[in-house]
């Protein structure tokens, strides 16, 4: 399944917090140390003479959506601002992208003020991902998070390369486009397919089940995770405890920063905002990390009673014009009334 924003959790979180383990970036560095002129917000005087303020925006405020950068591009207007450079197929719109919210996204309010759910924050994150371990995020989550985990089914992606999968793998067709195209194994989020060419900070990652609940173990274990051992011993059940990331890592992002309680997001990760409300009414209060996707995928942790519901579904298809938010919420209830049962 194409996850859509939940890649923003499975994949350029957990990337970032290998980051943060590693040393290599803090939650409160300004973006711009990452990102060169990457400007701040300044408010807009009432009458002359009056001071500007500023604020930098911090690697926080991107992971809680309180950046104040708008929610997304347009894409058709975005291209048309570089078709005159060249064919767009094989220009670096990536790269133009990151100049664009450098230099002329808006800054709608003062960071940390108000939660603007944002994939535009989650590519400003990739970018940053990308400046720091020198590598596209495809790559390096494959390498730190995917493989670790023995994730066969977990992967972007990249559209100018050979496919990560096989012609026959069974990926479910996400919609029909409007030229008639059976979208199957592209992104569809349109800045993540045509812009940033399949590997994107807001989307991007295609999963099963399966991997998705190895995922969710691991986050419940707080960083640990058990994997298969190598030959006789695997094929008989062996496996060996490996931890993935810290305990500490884990609290952090699974937490609401207090500053930004109201907002009720995590890094990375809705907790309590308007945007979880389809996840259902019986989960542990406040202690429930979840995301939910597009394309009609979900996925939510309650981290106190170790249970996590994951559901894939297709809204989108053939065209867009499904709703699963009430199914979500009553597939949550049904699970977790069942533990009492």
């Amino acid at each position: 399944f194409d996850m859509a924003s939940v890649s923003k959790c499975v994949g350029t979180t957990l990337s970032f917090m290998r980051l943060v383990e590693n040393g290599q970036v803090r939650l409160t560095d300004d973006v711009s140390r990452y990102i060169p002129g990457f400007k701040p917000w300044e408010s807009e005087p009432e009458k002359k003479g009056e001071k500007v303020e500023k604020e930098d925006i911090t690697i926080k405020h991107l992971l809680t959506h309180t950046s104040g950068i708008p929610a997304a591009i347009h894409v058709p207007s975005f291209l048309r601002r570089y078709e005159k450079y060249g064919d767009t197929a094989t220009m670096n719109l990536r790269d133009s992208l990151v100049t664009y919210l450098a230099n002329d996204a808006a800054r709608l309010s003062r960071p940390g003020e108000v939660m603007r759910y944002s994939c535009l924050n989650f590519i400003t994150l990739q970018a940053i991902i990308e400046a720091v371990s020198g590598e596209r995020l495809d790559k390096f989550a494959q390498r730190e998070v995917f493989e670790p985990m023995q994730l066969g089914n977990t992967w972007y992606n990249y559209i100018d390369a050979k496919p990560p999968y096989s012609p026959d793998a069974p990926i479910v067709p996400t919609t029909v486009q409007e030229d008639g195209r059976l979208l199957y194994g592209e992104v569809h989020d349109p800045t993540a397919r045509i812009v940033n060419r399949g590997v994107s900070g807001n989307a991007g990652v295609f999963s099963t089940a399966e991997d998705l609940a190895t995922i969710a173990s691991m986050l419940m274990n707080r960083g640990v995770i058990r994997i298969d051992k190598d030959g006789l011993q695997g094929r008989v059940g062996a496996n060996e405890r490996v931890r993935l990331f810290s305990q500490a890592a884990v609290d952090t992002f699974f937490s609401v920063p207090a500053e930004y309680a109201e907002h009720g997001r995590a890094l990375g990760w809705d907790i309590s905002s308007g945007y979880s409300a389809s996840n259902g009414d019986l989960f542990t209060p406040n202690a429930t990390p979840n995301h939910t996707g597009y394309t009609g995928t979900s996925m939510a942790i309650d981290m106190e009673r170790g249970v996590a519901v994951i559901l894939l579904t297709n809204r989108v298809h053939p065209i867009d014009d499904g709703a699963v938010g009430r199914t979500r919420a009553v597939v949550s209830n049904i699970v977790m009334s069942a533990l009492d049962k």
